[in-house]
């Protein structure tokens, strides 16, 4: 019978090893110095990059547990890019709101 100390060291040597990650640390997206906060429509921000306009650049469209989205546009500089102000995203001149229950 093999102890579990041997067992453990085969497997450490047949075990692949831990792939590195592409992936870097998270960043806060901030607006004017600030923390895009949804706290006042509940939170739970759902970020995402979709070219909202059509101009064929993309805007930030952050999504709240809400349900309203808000549109940040994107100006690109050296230090990364700038999100401005938000707005609630509409449509014929009301805001969209998607349920979730």
């Amino acid at each position: 019978m093999i102890s579990i100390t041997a067992a453990l060291s085969l497997l450490a040597l047949v075990a692949p090893a831990e792939p590195e990650s592409d992936f870097k640390p998270p960043v806060r997206l901030t607006i004017d110095g600030q923390p895009i906060d949804l706290a006042s429509s509940v939170g739970h921000a759902g970020p995402n990059l979709f070219d909202v306009d059509g101009d064929g650049a993309h805007e930030l469209v952050v999504g709240a547990f809400s349900g309203h989205l808000h549109v940040h546009e994107i100006t690109p500089s050296d230090a990364g890019p700038i999100f401005g102000p938000g707005k609630k995203l509409q449509a014929e001149g009301a805001d969209i709101r998607i349920s979730n229950w």
